[in-house]
């Protein structure tokens, strides 16, 4: 055991050795050992206690226990935690501070201004969109509605596809009188509510106008995203009872989506015209009141567009609805609408006559093209511009063929692909898992 004041382990002392003394001369015969009597009793326990101590105190402070050790440690450790919460804090305060410093009410207050305008500017963009688009585009409106995205997207697939082929197929004896010659596609889109119904207005009549002497008034229609119809001019007439001559075609849809049909009695004045009344008709209900033969004219009360201006009786306007029976062409059932021109020659009063189907080239002859002053105009033979308008329309197609061919190819290559991949893992997934023999 080393003795107190040594370098052994666990000393509690770094003291410095002495030299290592010099070998002694070799003795003739080792020395008897001595007896275990012979060792002062108490110095290995001594020994052994200052090996102990040295070993219990291995890392302490000079002088200090384990337990009072440990105790100071924990305190230490305590300290630190609450001078770690205290600089946290500080540093907490000092970075809302420096928010605070760095924020500007004057800036805050003109970006609430800013943004309250834009609000307002928006609104009153949307609120007179027609002006805005006016302005933009020269037009009051798009022409177009989520019913034509519809339609030229899925069901003519994005243009590609006008299915005028099925007419050849409606145009079989077997089909009603009323359907045949049509498109059947069209048919069934009009039926589900995607494509338009062609709906007829005649024996339109108007009375009773919110108006003080005669008067000059004609009639707007607004249908869907189309431009606004209009009627004749009539010549100066009471406002009591007012006649139109003309046969409104509008096409609509038979969905809840359309927009109303806006009908407008207008009275014509030096500059500009004034809006007297106004009435605004469901698609689904005109479709509706078109298919019921007993309902020949219907008449209703239209709304003043002057609520101040006080009336006796309501104004008024009676029409009729009905599918295209007045075109004695029957253009909803041509055929070849690119090479045939049709005519129709009426016969009698009663708005009877034939129609007759001649081909564009044929047309051309019998009919020479003349300019304002009736003098003949040059142009192009049809055969040839229908040549080169054939090449055009092969190469065209051949376009779009060889696009959609490249996209289903590069499709199934992916698919195809991505199976043989999986089909290689799960094999080698197989083959692993095997054992070797």
């Amino acid at each position: 055991a080393p003795l107190p004041g040594g370098t052994g382990f666990g000393s509690p002392f770094n003291l410095p050795t002495a030299a290592p003394p010099a070998p002694a001369p070799p003795t003739p015969a080792p020395a008897p050992p001595m007896a275990p009597s012979a060792v002062a009793p108490g110095a290995g326990a001594a020994a052994a206690g200052m090996q102990v101590g040295g070993m219990a105190g291995f890392g302490t402070p000079l002088g200090m226990g384990v337990g009072t050790y440990g105790s100071y440690g924990m305190a230490s450790s305590s300290s630190s935690s609450s001078e770690n919460s205290a600089d946290e804090a500080a540093s907490t305060i000092d970075q809302a501070l420096s928010i605070a410093a760095t924020l500007n009410p004057l800036a805050i207050c003109q970006e609430l201004v800013v943004s309250f305008v834009i609000v307002i500017v928006l609104l009153m963009m949307w609120k007179h969109q027609d002006r805005v688009l006016m302005v933009l585009t020269g037009d009051d409106r798009i022409h177009g509605t989520f019913g034509d995205f519809t339609w030229w997207g899925c069901c003519r697939c994005c243009g590609l596809c006008n299915w005028n082929w099925t007419r050849c197929f409606m145009s079989l004896p077997c089909c009603p009188s009323s359907i045949r010659g049509t498109n059947a596609v069209k048919l069934l889109g009009a039926a589900v509510g995607v494509a338009t119904h062609t709906i007829e207005l005649s024996n339109i009549v108007i009375g009773d106008l919110p108006y003080r002497g005669n008067g000059t008034f004609y009639i707007t229609v607004e249908c869907a995203a189309n431009p606004p119809m209009r009627t004749s001019v009539s010549e100066p007439k009471p406002p009591k009872v007012v006649h139109f001559p003309e046969v409104m075609t509008v096409r609509m849809r038979e969905s809840p989506l359309e927009n109303a049909v806006k009908i407008s009695v207008c009275e014509l004045d030096v500059v500009g015209s004034t809006e007297l009344c106004e009435l605004r008709l469901t698609p689904v209900n005109m479709v509706a009141w078109a298919r019921d033969p007993e309902i020949s004219v219907k008449r209703f009360a239209m709304q003043v567009c002057d609520r101040n201006r006080n009336t006796v009786t309501p104004p008024w306007i009676a029409m009729e609805f009905q599918f295209p029976i007045n075109d004695i062409r029957q253009l909803e059932s041509l055929h070849n609408d690119t090479w045939t021109v049709r005519t129709a020659t009426w016969t009698g009063n009663d708005a009877v006559g034939t129609y007759q189907d001649k081909d564009i080239v044929d047309f051309k002859h019998e009919y020479a093209l003349v300019d304002t002053g009736g003098n003949l105009v040059q142009e192009p033979d049809e055969s040839d511009i229908r040549t080169v308008t054939t090449c055009r329309i092969c190469v065209r197609r051949s376009t779009r063929l060889t696009g959609c061919c490249s996209v289903l190819v590069v499709i199934l290559v992916f698919f195809a692909r991505a199976y043989f991949s999986s089909c290689y893992g799960h094999f080698y997934a197989l083959n692993e898992s095997k054992p070797i023999s």
